[in-house]
């Protein structure tokens, strides 16, 4: 099946990572490497088998240390590989004794007897079947080929490319910055530039969290985003009053221009009427 072939092809370059690098030389593009190696699980069965072995690239490496996996993930494929050894049953008790039971003697030998039978040895029995791959074994939900761009000034975690744009140009103060070239499933960071062609960078990590999750923004990002939208809110509400203030004396004067017209406007001057009417 295709999630055999998979596992069989990551399970192949763990063992030639492992064979082929010794734990002093995994630095730079190296641990790259290795990062890559362990984001490959994700892509597996997810099973035992595949979780020892990110086990044993974590005691070989140490990948907690090197800030490839986090405590709490490594903690659950420990935990997981442990409860897959189940130690195999005790075998069961021999059976009683039975007597012992002379086969019948032929007619051709008379002087030659039968050997005793004794009981039959314990059957053999099978090791106990691995315990079947659970849907998440990691205790997370994590959603395949979702990444989050990590901020590299504070460290938030964001999957909207918008949102993200947000973020670096309001937190981290990078007037009109925009990604240039992101590939995580190749390369796990994120390249950028701004109005100053400075060049930017930073990481891209598999998304561990809740969909619609949304957690808090670091400082200085965080207090920069709040500090920013309380100023456009401000804003907002000083144009909004201005131009309801606008409405409203564009309304007054318009009454006031009818009631000058009213008044130009008056009854007619009745004088001639009386004049002829005296004639």
């Amino acid at each position: 099946m295709a999630s055999q072939t998979i596992d069989e092809l990551w399970q192949a370059s763990v063992c030639h990572f492992l064979s082929s690098f010794p734990p002093a030389a995994v630095i730079g593009d190296t641990q790259v490497l290795l990062g890559n190696l362990v984001r490959g699980f994700l892509t597996t069965s997810r099973g035992p088998i595949m979780q020892n072995w990110v086990a044993v690239l974590d005691v070989r490496y140490n990948l907690v240390a090197r800030e490839l996996i986090d405590v709490a993930t490594m903690h659950a494929i420990n935990t997981n590989v442990d409860n897959a050894l189940v130690p195999p049953p005790q075998q069961p008790p021999p059976a009683p004794m039975q007597p012992l039971q002379w086969a019948a003697t032929p007619a051709t030998t008379p002087n030659t007897t039968a050997m005793p039978t004794g009981p039959p040895p314990p059957p053999t029995l099978p090791p106990p079947p691995l315990p079947p791959p659970r849907s998440e074994p990691l205790g997370l939900k994590v959603r395949q080929d979702v990444w989050d761009y990590v901020c590299d000034v504070c460290g938030h975690k964001t999957g909207c490319r918008s949102d993200f744009y947000r973020h670096m140009r309001v937190g981290a103060r990078r007037p009109g910055f925009k990604i240039t070239k992101v590939d995580p499933t190749d390369d796990p960071h994120w390249y950028g530039t701004d109005d100053t062609s400075t060049p930017r960078e930073g990481d891209m990590v598999p998304c561990t969290r809740e969909k619609g999750e949304k957690k808090r923004i670091p400082a200085p990002c965080g207090s920069r985003i709040i500090a920013a939208e309380g100023t456009r809110r401000k804003e907002y509400r000083d144009a909004r009053r201005a131009e309801l203030a606008r409405q409203e004396a564009e309304l007054h004067d318009g009454e006031e221009n009818e009631s000058e017209n009213d008044a130009d406007n008056g009854p007619e001057d009745d004088s001639e009427d009386e004049n002829d009417a005296d004639e």
